[in-house]
């Protein structure tokens, strides 16, 4: 079993954020900032400027919605928290999503995608029960 150690930071969202994300994923044995989400994806997410940076996202059974899943569980994650996910489109090898598709992907879902391929997204106001 491998344990994850949350560093605090200034933002204690952020904290929480992290908090929760390591708490509903299975750890990467080697890679820190590496998690396994329901056996099916894996993320790169680590806080970074009081920001969440979010690496990468890749699923292991393609066309199977998987990692549509797997993103809007992040970003409600981040929406409970009020952090921002930010990073870059990018591609893990060569099968799946083209950057293209990644970048009208991510669009889809709430960030912001410029020219240069750099993303992010603002966490939702979420109302107050």
């Amino acid at each position: 079993m491998t344990t994850i150690c949350v560093r605090k930071h200034e933002n204690t969202n952020l904290d929480a954020f992290m908090e929760e994300f390591y708490s509903s994923t299975a750890a990467h044995p080697f890679n820190p900032h590496l998690a396994l989400f329901e056996n099916c994806v894996m993320f790169e997410v680590k806080p970074f400027a009081g920001l969440i940076l979010f690496g990468f996202i890749k699923t292991f059974n393609k066309g199977q919605g998987d990692g549509s899943r797997a993103l809007q569980w992040l970003v409600d994650l981040a929406d409970k928290h009020q952090v921002t996910l930010t990073g870059n489109v990018q591609r893990v090898g060569d099968e799946g999503l083209t950057v293209n598709q990644l970048r009208r992907w991510y669009k889809r879902n709430g960030f912001h995608v410029n020219r240069h391929l750099e993303m992010q997204r603002p966490p939702k106001q979420v109302e107050e029960e």
